[in-house]
């Protein structure tokens, strides 16, 4: 299938009918009219057709996208892309400029002063895009100008430029030159040094712009160096400019005779002759007098002997002054990546005599100064060793390379290039030979068949085809200049290479289907002329029988061996058709009228089968020539000259009737008995439909379709008005039908624009029939798309079971898609297993798929051997009142079209009617139930009823055994069998069964044993109940007057005796009764009697000794208490706990302490450690059950230990780091220190601040310890010593400060002294001893106040020299030694 725009345009979205187009192109095969290669996306190529328009790729041409659907004429000739903005695209065709803003995707055309004329040529300001050159010209196509547009464009006239300065917003038209003639604009070349230098190279020579495009000059022309020498060459087929502004390349010929460059003649016209040569000039920008040279041209003498050609291949025909030149070089495109030093030019033929010498050359120039000089060498062409060393494609014919690019300097450096009708992309830089230099990008490789190599389509085609066909495998088509293509693989891919023989253009191709022992055959025809456009071309007849499947080994033989009565010259053959009655009896439609063979295949086998001449002669442009299909004898064809005519054979001889005479093309079919014509008249803008009786009447003839109905239908955005306000005009081609179905193309023929497909669905239920249309292309951009429904021709191939509509387009090669496929009957649901019981209905369905009408048949048995059931004709199987007997397998047979189909056979099981039986009728206490017990059928499921309520289920068991369990029963209940089900058999039962509920009831009164009772103890009751299960009982204790408004709940109880303990809480009374209640359900209570409660005694509290002194932290507190009796009730119940709690120290129980649980009588308990020291604490005695509390006991007095002591320190002064004596003893009469208690001496800092004590070790009570000062400490005289415990924390007194030396050996043990000697001094240094201080500092005052500066040096063990920095005057100082807070001074005197 083609590769579509899947991403490019507007997805995938659904298809109008059920299936897609098929393309069946091998790629290529047209006029290609421009390349390009887009210089800011690297893989994006454009191409341009002649009758497709536009083509993009964006993967260097390996897959092609059409997106020429919206250019208004679809001959195209060029795409340019604005520099930096890939989504600007222009592009020139014969109708003037389109534009796009998506990357070509859809297209508007320009209503700017080109409209409607022919633009081959154009340029873009690379710098400034806004300004646009547009060129009046179309190439090689002079013919089309007036022939295939509207207006017709002459080409002679105005020679202008279309100029725009706004990106083609508004337009101005320029003249270049003034006097009129042969108009065409060849090339638009800026410079690209100065872009506002811009040159034209026209038919009328060379020009120049030096302002942007407002005036223009012509640049000399050369003169022929070649005979006639000294001519003029004054038309210029094209030019370019090196990259660097210095240099220009031209293509210069003569026109002589009318056109001398300022003339009115064509290109080449005139009495005189054309020399195309190729010229360079150095750039003179301030003279229109060039000097050129020439680096190519024709030889003089006619053979390129001379060396003037300079490696260029010219044309060996021109013997004589006055023989054509067929090699007629234009537009020279320079490399741009050539430098200032060596210039790279291409240059290809515009028209020549297409042999394979005449390819693409390449210019390598080398600078010098002003002058380039270079030779030319072939890059892509066949001379002498040259060769083609690469996959050429299909279309494998002469070289003839019209349309050239360099790729741009942002990709790599390749050409591309289109050489007749293929594309080709390759390095011209490899050497000819080099294998695969060029890749073909137009069509591509798939494989091969036999000898062949296939090819299939890169997504462009651009084949002019008259004819296809296909049968299974095998597809064949017939195209203008390519014969006949074919293929092997259902049209995936094919070849030409195993067409027959004769003319260029394959003219028909049909297929007689295999009959009577005969394999199928293929009919064609080969004529000449170019194009196909030539119908008195001679034309060969060929065919070739298919093996089964085809193969590229079955071989074309031609009908012409022997007398084959074929005529013999200038007559085309357009179509054939075979007799279905006789398929050997064929007859063919030629130019030269019918032609008739009773034996297609002794003139296959050259043994006889020859034609003869039927119904004069008569043109059958069109190839419409069909037999009746349900009367022998009877043909119908469609004749330009003859209209519609209908031929009747009797006796060997034809007799002709002109049914329709208008009718000049058309498709025959037969429908539903009826003789169907669609047609079109010489206009072709009108489609009608024609109904013809069995004796040749016709019965019905109408317009069914026209233009108005088909823009109804579908709207292009392209189709309007033509430029000078004519209207555009839709025909139609490639008219079928089939059952009743109408199919056609239809196209714009003045813009060589295929307009779209439609399908059309006939109503043959009226007198006049109807037909409703519906678009048939496809969805533009989408898979399966039909490109170009400007047709050739079309018709209806039935191949097995599929039948398919064949198009053959002009311009986009052939394409079918499938209309109808016959689906032979297929079982698409299967029947399924049934089980019924005896005297039920069962029934079994198939669904079945397959082409309409299908019928049904059922079977009972084996399949393929089961017995007919007489009348069961449908879709589905009933059986009605089952027995025993009818249990078997079923199946039933489809038929239809092709094979009928036999569903796997289902199984019909008949199974017997169940049974079931209840039992187990029972009577049950209230609130109570019981099981109930069914037998019966193994598995079978029991509808039942309770007192006639809703149906409920129980399933039997394997056994035959189910339960039905009543649950919860307040009240009598019947049970009742309904019905029993297995499987799909169910039969009314009737079996019942009842339970009975008994209520429940006290029986008796409530005894109460053991009053009177104490609170706390326990008491009995007694009593009876009648149906007590799931029933439950509580018992309450009323008040002391027997009222239960707020009772006391006892316990749960049960009928029988039971204990129930009197709460020890509950206060004394006489009138106290209990009562029972039930729950499930709830009944009047039962009670007892009234009786007496006795209450529990009081509790009192003492301490011993009664009043203690005091007692101490952590020490034993006896504790004493009683329980007073309360008449009997003395003792307090065996679970209630005595707890002794302890007041505050101000006798407040808000927060008690507990000491811990005591008896009654003495308990001896610890007092805390952590209590408070104070005088009111208490205790009390505290009852669980009962909660009672004593009085509390009479305060005492609690002590803890004292630490009030101040400790001695011995052995001071001391230094740092030695030891001191530390000593304490405990205040007399104080509490000890409970065990694990540590006392710690802490020394203070030097002034006796206790603020960051430093821990000196552990002490011990009574007894000196030493402990020693830590060397860190500063020397001072305040320091003390404190003891702390920890447990308590209690602090002691601190000790008598004592002195701390430094003692580092300078006499620290001493008083501290400062001793000057001598003083007073003389020499201004002061001698001093230091005693008491280990590291002094030393300052010097004077009577001022000021501080001196003095350096200090020891001068024996505690002897120092201080020296003043200056030199002391006479007077008195004063000297000052410190350390930490010791500071000594001594007053000295300094004399003369």
């Amino acid at each position: 299938m083609k590769k579509t725009l899947l991403a490019l345009l507007i997805g995938a979205l659904p298809l109008v009918g059920q299936a897609q187009w098929q393309n069946l192109n091998p790629g290529g095969g047209g006029q290609i009219q421009g390349i390009t290669a887009d210089p800011n996306t690297p893989g994006r190529m454009f191409l341009n057709s002649d009758v497709e328009g536009n083509y993009r790729s964006d993967d260097y041409g390996q897959s092609w996208h059409y997106t020429g659907k919206e250019l208004i004429h679809h001959m195209a000739f060029f795409t340019a892309v604005e520099p930096g903005n890939s989504n600007r695209v222009y592009c020139g065709g014969l109708y003037g400029l389109h534009v796009s803003d998506n990357g070509g995707l859809n297209w508007s055309v320009v209503n700017g002063p080109m409209k409607g004329f022919g633009t081959a040529a154009m340029a873009i300001d690379p710098t400034n895009v806004n300004n646009l050159y547009v060129g009046n010209s179309w190439y090689i196509k002079d013919a089309q100008m007036s022939a295939q547009k509207t207006p017709a464009e002459a080409t002679t006239g105005n020679r202008v430029v279309w100029i725009s300065k706004d990106r083609g917003a508004t337009w101005q038209t320029v003249t270049y030159e003034a006097t009129a003639g042969y108009k065409q604009c060849y090339t638009i070349t800026i410079d690209p040094t100065n872009t506002n230098r811009v040159y034209l190279g026209t038919s009328s020579g060379l020009y120049r712009s030096l302002d942007g495009g407002l005036t223009w000059s012509r640049i000399s022309s050369p003169t022929s160096i070649t005979p006639p020498v000294g001519t003029v060459l004054n038309s210029c087929r094209g030019a370019d400019i090196t990259p660097d502004g210095r240099f220009v390349y031209a293509v210069f010929h003569a026109n002589t005779g009318s056109n001398s460059g300022t003339g009115t003649g064509a290109a080449g016209s005139g009495t005189g002759q054309a020399y195309p040569s190729v010229w360079v000039a150095e750039v003179n920008n301030a003279s229109t007098t060039w000097t050129w040279t020439q680096v190519a041209g024709p030889d003089s003498d006619g053979n390129n002997a001379t060396g003037a050609s300079n490696g260029l291949y010219y044309s060996e025909a021109r013997a004589a002054a006055t023989s054509p030149v067929h090699t007629y070089y234009w537009k020279p495109l320079i490399d741009p990546r050539s430098t200032a030093t060596e210039h790279k030019v291409i240059i290809g033929c515009m028209s020549s005599n297409a042999n394979n010498r005449q390819g693409l050359f390449e210019f390598t120039g080398t600078v010098s100064g002003s002058s380039v000089t270079g030779s030319w060498a072939m890059v892509f062409g066949q001379s002498g060793s040259n060769g083609f060393n690469f996959d050429m494609g299909w279309n494998n014919i002469a070289p003839q390379v019209r349309q050239y690019t360099y790729t741009p300097p942002t990709w790599d450096r390749r050409v591309l290039l289109a050489s007749q009708q293929s594309l080709y992309y390759g390095n011209p830089a490899l050497p000819n030979n080099t294998a695969g230099k060029y890749t073909v990008l137009s069509t591509k490789t798939v494989g091969t068949a036999g000898p062949y190599t296939t090819y299939a389509t890169r997504g462009f085609q651009s084949t002019v085809n008259f004819d296809g066909t296909g049968l299974g495998n095998y597809v064949a088509q017939s195209m203008a200049d390519n014969r006949i293509l074919e293929s092997w693989d259902g049209g995936l891919s094919w070849t030409q290479d195993s067409r027959p023989g004769g003319g260029q253009n394959g003219d028909y191709v049909d297929i007689i289907p295999a009959n009577n022992g005969q394999p199928p055959l293929v009919l064609t025809a080969a004529g000449g002329g170019f194009g196909g456009v030539d119908d008195l071309a001679d034309a060969s007849h060929w065919a070739k029988k298919l093996s089964s499947p085809a193969s590229p080994t079955d071989a074309w033989v031609s009908l012409e061996q022997g007398t084959s009565g074929l005529p013999a010259a200038n007559s085309r053959t357009y179509g054939s058709a075979y007799d279905p009655f006789d398929p050997k009896h064929v007859i063919l439609a030629t130019q030269n009228g019918l032609y008739e063979t009773t034996d297609i295949y002794a003139r296959y086998d050259n043994t006889g089968g020859t034609f003869q001449q039927i119904g004069g002669t008569v043109i059958y442009k069109f190839g419409g020539v069909w037999f009746s299909p349900v009367a022998q004898d009877v043909l119908f064809a469609f004749s330009p000259a003859q209209g519609l005519i209908r031929g009747t054979r009797s006796g060997g001889t034809w007799t002709f009737t002109t049914l329709i005479a208008n009718a000049r093309r058309g498709y025959y079919w037969h429908h539903q008995g009826r003789d169907l014509f669609v047609y079109l008249t010489a206009s072709q803008n009108e489609v009608f439909l024609a109904e013809i009786n069995s004796s040749g009447t016709v019965v019905s003839n109408q317009s069914v379709f026209n233009q108005a109905q088909a823009t109804a239908v579908h709207s292009e955005p392209w189709f309007g008005t033509w430029a000078g306000g004519q209207a555009m005009e839709l025909t139609f081609s490639g008219l079928a039908g089939f059952k009743n179905e109408l199919y056609t193309g239809s196209q714009e023929e003045d813009g060589k624009h295929g307009y779209a497909m439609f399908k059309g669905s006939v109503d043959f239920s009226t007198v006049t029939p109807t037909v409703t249309w519906s678009y048939w292309s496809g969805n533009y951009g989408a898979e399966g798309y039909m490109e170009i429904a400007r047709l050739w021709d079309a018709k209806i191939v039935k191949d097995g079971l599929k039948t398919y509509y064949y198009a053959a387009t002009r311009g986009a090669g052939l394409w079918r898609r499938e209309i109808e496929e016959l689906v032979p009957p297929g079982i698409s649901t299967e029947p399924e297993n049934q089980s019924a019981c005896a005297g039920q209905s069962a029934s079994f369905s198939v669904t079945a798929t397959g082409t309409p009408p299908l019928s049904y048949q059922w079977y009972k048995g084996t399949p393929g051997s089961g017995t007919l059931l007489t009348g069961q004709e449908s879709a589905t199987l009933t059986l009605n009142g089952l027995q025993a007997a009818d249990a078997g397998t079923y199946y039933c047979v489809v038929s239809g079209v092709g094979a009928p189909a036999t569903s796997a056979a289902a199984l019909l099981t008949v199974n017997s009617l169940p049974s079931a039986n209840l039992s187990g009728g029972a009577t049950v206490c209230n609130g109570t139930g019981t099981t109930l017990s069914v037998s019966g059928t193994p598995e079978a499921i029991v509808a039942y009823t309770v007192n006639g309520g809703n149906l409920q289920n129980v399933t039997l068991s394997d056994a035959g055994i189910g339960q039905i369990p009543t649950g919860t029963l307040t009240a009598d209940a019947t049970y009742a069998l309904v019905s029993v089900s297995l499987g799909n058999c169910t039969q009314s039962i009737s079996n019942s069964a009842a339970v009975t509920v008994t209520p429940n009831a006290f029986d008796g009164p409530l005894a109460v044993s053991g009053a009177p009772v104490c609170a706390g103890q326990n008491v009995t009751l007694t009593f009876a109940f009648t149906c007590s299960v799931g029933v439950s009982f509580t018992a309450q204790l009323s008040d002391a007057s027997g009222s239960f408004a707020n009772p006391t709940v006892l316990a749960a109880v049960a009928p029988g005796t039971t204990a129930v303990q009197v709460p020890a809480s509950t206060p004394a009374g006489t009138g106290y009764r209990i009562r029972v209640l039930t729950a499930n359900p709830t009944l009047t209570p039962l009670v007892s009697e009234p009786f007496r409660i006795n209450a529990l005694g009081i509790v009192t509290v003492a301490l011993f000794p009664a009043t203690p002194g005091k007692v101490c932290q952590g020490e034993t507190l006896p504790v004493t208490f009683s329980v007073t009796g309360n008449g009997t009730c003395s003792s307090f119940p065996a679970d209630n706990v005595f707890t002794v709690q302890l007041s505050s120290a101000t006798g407040s129980f808000a927060n008690p302490t507990v000491l811990g649980t005591a008896l009654p009588g003495t308990t001896p308990l610890v007092l805390p450690t952590n209590l408070l020291v104070g005088t009111g604490y208490r205790v009390r005695i505290v009852s669980s059950n009962p909660a009672q509390t004593s009085q509390a006991s009479a305060p005492f007095r609690l002590e803890g230990p004292g630490l009030s002591v101040t400790p001695g320190v011995g052995q001071v002064p001391v230094c740092r780091g030695s030891q001191v004596s530390v000593s304490f003893s405990l205040p007399n009469g104080s509490c000890a220190f409970p065990e694990g208690n540590q006392f710690t001496a802490q020394l203070s800092g030097a002034t006796g601040s206790f603020a960051s004590p430093l821990e000196l070790g552990l002490v011990t009570p009574g007894q000196a310890t030493a402990l020693t000062i830590p060397g860190s400490v500063a020397a001072g005289t305040g320091y003390r010593i404190r003891i702390v415990s920890s447990q308590p924390q209690l602090t002691s007194n601190a000790s008598l400060p004592f002195r701390v030396n430094a003692c580092n050996g300078r006499l620290a043990a001493e008083e501290p002294r400062l001793v000057v000697q001598p003083n007073p001094s003389a020499s201004g240094v002061i001698r001093c001893r230091v005693s008491g201080l280990d590291t002094p500092v030393f300052g010097l005052t004077n009577v001022a106040g000021i501080r001196l500066q003095v350096s200090v040096k020891p001068d024996s063990v505690d002897g120092y020299l201080v020296t003043p920095a200056n030199r002391l005057t006479p007077g008195v100082y004063v000297l000052e030694a410190s350390e930490g807070s010791i500071r000594l001074t001594q007053r000295v005197v300094v004399g003369e």
